[in-house]
């Protein structure tokens, strides 16, 4: 099974603030992707803080589920992208 986990963040906006990276550690998805991958390890998990990466991998290879990390700054980002997705891929599960 394929799964992807996505807390996205708004990489153009790292480009312009020297302070900011958009490659943290997503802490969150971390812990449920070694939680999955200890208990299933047959599973495929992915996690993606890039936006434009994750439509990529979707559009490459849709997995069977994508779970999403919404929080105040990213839910605007992560409605839009899941908008796109479910456009991309009508059959994915998405959490």
């Amino acid at each position: 099974m394929k799964i992807y986990l996505a807390d996205l963040f708004h990489v153009y906006q790292a480009g312009r603030n020297t302070h900011i990276s958009p490659y943290t550690v997503p802490l969150g998805i971390g812990y449920l992707a070694s939680t999955l991958k200890s208990r299933m390890p047959e599973c495929d998990v992915r996690l993606f803080r890039d936006p434009d990466r994750l439509l990529q991998a979707v559009r490459a290879e849709a997995p069977q589920v994508i779970g999403f990390s919404f929080c105040s700054w990213n839910a605007d980002l992560s409605a839009r992208v899941l908008d796109i997705v479910k456009s991309t891929c009508p059959g994915v599960s998405i959490r």
